[in-house]
Protein backbone atom coordinates (compact mmCIF):
# COMPACT_ATOMS: atom_id res chain seq x y z
CA UNK A 1 0.00 0.00 0.00
CA UNK A 2 2.84 2.07 0.96
CA UNK A 3 4.30 1.73 -2.16
CA UNK A 4 1.42 2.15 -4.27
CA UNK A 5 1.17 5.78 -2.84
CA UNK A 6 4.67 6.62 -2.76
CA UNK A 7 4.31 5.72 -6.51
CA UNK A 8 0.99 7.11 -7.90
CA UNK A 9 0.89 10.00 -4.81
CA UNK A 10 4.34 11.81 -4.52
CA UNK A 11 6.47 10.39 -7.56
CA UNK A 12 3.26 10.52 -9.89
CA UNK A 13 4.08 7.53 -12.21
CA UNK A 14 1.69 5.92 -13.74
CA UNK A 15 2.96 3.54 -16.22
CA UNK A 16 4.10 0.31 -13.79
CA UNK A 17 5.59 -2.91 -14.20
CA UNK A 18 5.85 -5.80 -12.63
CA UNK A 19 8.92 -8.53 -11.85
CA UNK A 20 7.50 -11.21 -9.98
CA UNK A 21 8.75 -14.93 -8.67
CA UNK A 22 6.78 -18.14 -9.84
CA UNK A 23 5.66 -19.39 -6.48
CA UNK A 24 2.92 -19.23 -3.99
CA UNK A 25 4.66 -16.71 -2.35
CA UNK A 26 5.17 -14.33 -5.39
CA UNK A 27 1.77 -14.99 -6.68
CA UNK A 28 0.38 -13.87 -3.59
CA UNK A 29 2.25 -10.59 -3.96
CA UNK A 30 1.55 -9.91 -7.61
CA UNK A 31 -2.60 -10.48 -6.56
CA UNK A 32 -2.19 -7.90 -3.67
CA UNK A 33 -0.09 -5.41 -5.69
CA UNK A 34 -2.49 -5.78 -8.67
CA UNK A 35 -5.48 -4.88 -6.80
CA UNK A 36 -4.08 -2.01 -4.94
CA UNK A 37 -3.26 -0.80 -8.49
CA UNK A 38 -6.80 -1.59 -9.67
CA UNK A 39 -7.93 0.68 -6.97
CA UNK A 40 -6.19 3.63 -7.80
CA UNK A 41 -7.35 3.32 -11.72
CA UNK A 42 -4.08 1.67 -12.73
CA UNK A 43 -3.32 -1.68 -15.11
CA UNK A 44 -0.11 -2.80 -14.92
CA UNK A 45 1.94 -2.25 -18.89
CA UNK A 46 3.58 -5.70 -18.23
CA UNK A 47 3.93 -8.37 -16.08
CA UNK A 48 6.78 -11.11 -16.12
CA UNK A 49 7.82 -14.18 -13.82
CA UNK A 50 11.09 -15.50 -13.24
CA UNK A 51 11.39 -19.19 -11.75
CA UNK A 52 11.83 -19.65 -8.34
CA UNK A 53 15.11 -21.08 -7.38
CA UNK A 54 16.67 -18.80 -10.04
CA UNK A 55 18.01 -15.95 -11.36
CA UNK A 56 17.03 -16.36 -14.82
CA UNK A 57 15.48 -13.29 -15.79
CA UNK A 58 16.23 -12.54 -19.33
CA UNK A 59 12.87 -13.38 -20.39
CA UNK A 60 11.48 -11.00 -17.86
CA UNK A 61 13.71 -8.35 -19.20
CA UNK A 62 12.65 -8.62 -22.84
CA UNK A 63 8.91 -8.78 -21.60
CA UNK A 64 8.84 -5.48 -19.39
CA UNK A 65 11.46 -3.63 -21.49
CA UNK A 66 8.86 -3.73 -24.46
CA UNK A 67 6.34 -1.52 -22.43
CA UNK A 68 8.40 1.20 -21.75
CA UNK A 69 7.37 1.60 -17.89
CA UNK A 70 8.68 4.48 -15.73
CA UNK A 71 7.96 2.18 -12.41
CA UNK A 72 9.15 -1.10 -11.91
CA UNK A 73 7.94 -3.43 -9.36
CA UNK A 74 10.31 -5.92 -8.07
CA UNK A 75 8.33 -8.95 -6.25
CA UNK A 76 11.63 -11.21 -6.03
CA UNK A 77 13.84 -12.34 -3.67
CA UNK A 78 17.93 -10.45 -3.30
CA UNK A 79 19.95 -12.16 -5.47
CA UNK A 80 17.13 -12.56 -8.78
CA UNK A 81 16.57 -8.84 -8.36
CA UNK A 82 19.68 -7.56 -8.21
CA UNK A 83 20.29 -9.56 -11.77
CA UNK A 84 17.01 -8.29 -13.03
CA UNK A 85 17.91 -4.79 -12.42
CA UNK A 86 21.47 -4.66 -13.88
CA UNK A 87 20.28 -6.43 -16.88
CA UNK A 88 17.39 -4.39 -16.85
CA UNK A 89 19.87 -0.66 -16.96
CA UNK A 90 22.08 -2.28 -19.51
CA UNK A 91 18.93 -2.48 -21.80
CA UNK A 92 18.46 1.13 -21.58
CA UNK A 93 15.73 1.45 -18.49
CA UNK A 94 17.65 3.31 -16.44
CA UNK A 95 15.17 6.06 -16.20
CA UNK A 96 12.76 3.88 -14.31
CA UNK A 97 12.15 3.55 -10.43
CA UNK A 98 12.57 0.15 -9.38
CA UNK A 99 10.78 -0.55 -6.47
CA UNK A 100 10.67 -3.48 -4.18
CA UNK A 101 9.80 -4.44 -0.27
CA UNK A 102 12.31 -5.34 2.92
CA UNK A 103 13.73 -8.07 2.00
CA UNK A 104 15.63 -6.34 -1.03
CA UNK A 105 17.66 -3.47 1.76
CA UNK A 106 20.39 -5.79 1.63
CA UNK A 107 21.25 -5.06 -2.20
CA UNK A 108 20.20 -1.21 -1.78
CA UNK A 109 24.17 -0.28 -1.23
CA UNK A 110 25.61 -2.48 -3.36
CA UNK A 111 23.58 -1.22 -6.67
CA UNK A 112 23.96 2.29 -5.40
CA UNK A 113 27.78 1.70 -5.67
CA UNK A 114 27.89 -0.22 -8.40
CA UNK A 115 25.67 1.18 -11.11
CA UNK A 116 24.39 4.74 -9.33
CA UNK A 117 21.43 3.45 -8.83
CA UNK A 118 18.74 4.04 -5.75
CA UNK A 119 16.36 1.36 -4.84
CA UNK A 120 13.59 2.19 -3.17
CA UNK A 121 11.97 -0.26 -0.82
CA UNK A 122 10.05 -0.40 2.05
CA UNK A 123 10.86 -0.79 6.00
CA UNK A 124 8.70 -1.92 9.18
CA UNK A 125 11.60 0.51 11.14
CA UNK A 126 12.66 3.90 11.08
CA UNK A 127 15.95 5.33 9.89
CA UNK A 128 18.56 4.33 12.29
CA UNK A 129 20.48 7.63 11.14
CA UNK A 130 18.12 10.53 12.13
CA UNK A 131 15.61 8.73 14.24
CA UNK A 132 14.38 10.30 17.54
CA UNK A 133 12.70 7.75 19.13
CA UNK A 134 14.10 6.05 22.55
CA UNK A 135 13.87 2.55 21.43
CA UNK A 136 17.10 3.63 18.28
CA UNK A 137 18.53 5.57 20.62
CA UNK A 138 19.27 2.48 22.54
CA UNK A 139 19.92 0.02 19.64
CA UNK A 140 22.16 2.64 18.84
CA UNK A 141 24.03 2.45 22.39
CA UNK A 142 24.04 -1.31 22.37
CA UNK A 143 25.21 -1.41 18.89
CA UNK A 144 28.32 0.49 19.44
CA UNK A 145 30.52 -2.26 20.10
CA UNK A 146 29.40 -4.60 17.34
CA UNK A 147 28.98 -2.44 14.29
CA UNK A 148 32.38 -0.80 14.10
CA UNK A 149 33.46 -2.53 10.83
CA UNK A 150 30.57 -3.84 8.55
CA UNK A 151 27.47 -1.85 8.03
CA UNK A 152 24.33 -0.95 9.89
CA UNK A 153 21.05 -2.75 8.76
CA UNK A 154 17.46 -2.32 9.41
CA UNK A 155 17.31 -5.58 10.01
CA UNK A 156 19.26 -5.51 13.06
CA UNK A 157 17.50 -2.74 14.36
CA UNK A 158 14.37 -4.87 13.69
CA UNK A 159 15.87 -7.51 15.68
CA UNK A 160 16.53 -5.46 18.28
CA UNK A 161 13.13 -4.02 18.72
CA UNK A 162 11.40 -7.80 18.59
CA UNK A 163 13.80 -8.99 21.74
CA UNK A 164 12.58 -6.05 23.65
CA UNK A 165 9.03 -6.03 23.14
CA UNK A 166 9.53 -9.99 23.73
CA UNK A 167 11.06 -8.92 27.32
CA UNK A 168 8.20 -7.12 27.74
CA UNK A 169 6.08 -8.91 27.05
CA UNK A 170 7.84 -11.50 29.61
CA UNK A 171 8.04 -8.72 32.59
CA UNK A 172 4.05 -8.80 31.80
CA UNK A 173 3.18 -12.47 32.77
CA UNK A 174 1.95 -13.20 35.97
CA UNK A 175 2.77 -16.76 37.60
CA UNK A 176 4.17 -19.30 35.52
CA UNK A 177 5.99 -18.45 31.96
CA UNK A 178 4.10 -20.65 29.65
CA UNK A 179 3.45 -20.08 25.83
CA UNK A 180 -0.22 -19.37 26.19
CA UNK A 181 0.51 -16.62 28.69
CA UNK A 182 3.49 -15.06 26.77
CA UNK A 183 0.97 -14.79 23.73
CA UNK A 184 -1.81 -13.45 26.25
CA UNK A 185 1.01 -10.71 27.32
CA UNK A 186 1.47 -10.06 23.70
CA UNK A 187 -2.08 -9.44 23.15
CA UNK A 188 -2.86 -6.96 26.11
CA UNK A 189 -0.87 -4.12 24.42
CA UNK A 190 -3.38 -2.04 23.66
CA UNK A 191 -3.22 1.76 22.02
CA UNK A 192 0.13 2.01 23.93
CA UNK A 193 3.80 3.60 23.01
CA UNK A 194 6.74 1.08 23.56
CA UNK A 195 9.88 3.30 24.00
CA UNK A 196 8.52 5.71 21.19
CA UNK A 197 6.64 3.28 18.90
CA UNK A 198 3.10 3.06 18.37
CA UNK A 199 1.91 -0.23 19.10
CA UNK A 200 -1.66 -1.81 19.50
CA UNK A 201 -2.82 -5.34 19.29
CA UNK A 202 -4.55 -6.07 16.16
CA UNK A 203 -6.63 -9.05 16.08
CA UNK A 204 -7.08 -9.49 12.39
CA UNK A 205 -3.69 -9.88 11.28
CA UNK A 206 -2.50 -10.58 14.81
CA UNK A 207 0.36 -7.57 14.29
CA UNK A 208 1.47 -5.27 17.10
CA UNK A 209 2.62 -2.67 14.63
CA UNK A 210 1.12 -1.64 11.33
CA UNK A 211 3.75 1.43 11.17
CA UNK A 212 5.98 1.27 7.46
CA UNK A 213 8.46 3.16 6.17
CA UNK A 214 9.51 4.30 2.42
CA UNK A 215 13.17 3.66 2.40
CA UNK A 216 14.05 5.65 -0.45
CA UNK A 217 18.19 4.94 -1.34
CA UNK A 218 21.38 5.32 0.53
CA UNK A 219 21.53 8.43 2.62
CA UNK A 220 18.15 9.76 1.65
CA UNK A 221 15.47 10.70 4.17
CA UNK A 222 12.96 8.03 4.61
CA UNK A 223 9.13 9.01 4.39
CA UNK A 224 6.69 7.27 7.43
CA UNK A 225 3.07 5.84 6.37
Amino acid sequence: HALVDYTLNTKHKTSIAILYESSTWGNNLLSTLTKRLADNGITPVATASYAQGTVETEDAIKIINKSSPNVIFCLAQPRPAYCFISSALNVGLHECLFMGLSQLAVIQKLLKTARGLDLIVTSVVPNVKNSTLLIVAEYKKTMQSYLVYRDDSPFYLESFITMALFEACLKKVTGPITLSAIIKACESFEATTFKGIKISFNSADRSLSSAVWINSGIDRDWIAY
